[in-house]
């Protein structure tokens, strides 16, 4: 497996900053994901899922920026090419003209990719006392809920009370 990091730390695994690196790999093609469903989505709740799609994408905003400067403050290096974000599990659409119920069954799938490695990070990173990547990577964890939250009641497995 090709190593994408340089760490000059020393009190960081190799391991461990791969693995951040990983964690800010589905975060950034989860951003993409999201935002070619707002663009692209189809069907008879276009404008409820297109809204949906937006909201969603508010959540993450601004995680990428956060994160990108917390490895840097970490001394690992963060690339950001096609082949660097091409090397993640998680999955895309064939054709971007899909229908919301794949867009969501995809984000739901990335969202819970993301959620697993962000909670692992926080863990790590908490152990080895760097609190601004772990606060970081715990405030990814609770978008992740919101999100989950109002994917899973598009896709009809939670049901939104009613005020």
């Amino acid at each position: 497996m090709r190593r994408f990091f340089m760490v000059i730390t020393m009190d960081m695994k190799k391991e461990d900053c791969d693995r951040l690196g990983y964690c800010f790999k589905i975060l950034r093609n989860l951003e993409l994901l999201v935002e070619q469903a707002h663009w692209n989505v189809k069907g008879e709740n276009f404008y409820q899922l297109h809204l949906l799609f937006m909201r969603i994408y508010e959540l993450l905003d601004g995680f990428e920026d956060r994160f990108a400067e917390n490895m840097r403050s970490l001394f690992i290096l963060v690339p950001n090419s096609p082949k660097f974000l091409a090397d993640c599990k998680m999955e895309f659409p064939e054709n971007p003209n899909q229908t919301g119920k794949k867009y969501l069954e995809l984000i739901h799938a990335g969202n819970r990719m993301l959620a697993e490695c962000a909670i692992e990070c926080m863990d790590t990173c908490t152990k080895l006392g760097k609190h601004g990547i772990a606060n970081m990577l715990q405030d990814i964890v609770e978008a992740t809920g919101a999100i989950y939250y109002l994917v899973e009641s598009q896709l009809g497995l939670t049901e939104i009370p009613k005020k």
